[in-house]
């Protein structure tokens, strides 16, 4: 069974790996609307509006993260001065 530091440890951990997978999607997405900005395809149209939204998608849920990491980091701050 976990103490509570694994169990924060573990919660931190995986809440970075979540902001890197955002990142990594927000950047893909921006490359693919930058390329048919720069190379349009009619056909891609639909599929880039798409895109878009789940880029601002990507963005939100990565701050939303990013508030949740800080969250953990304070317990542990908390945790480990006491």
């Amino acid at each position: 069974m976990l103490n509570k530091k694994e169990f924060l440890e573990n919660a931190i951990n995986a809440r970075k790996e979540e902001i890197f997978s955002y990142e990594i999607n927000i950047n893909n997405f921006r490359h693919m609307l930058a390329e048919q900005k720069e190379t349009p395809d009619p056909e891609l149209e639909d599929f880039l509006k798409h895109v878009e939204t789940m880029l601002n998608e990507n963005i939100l849920e990565q701050k939303k993260s990013k508030a949740v990491l800080r969250a953990l980091e304070k317990t542990m701050e908390t945790l480990c001065s006491t």
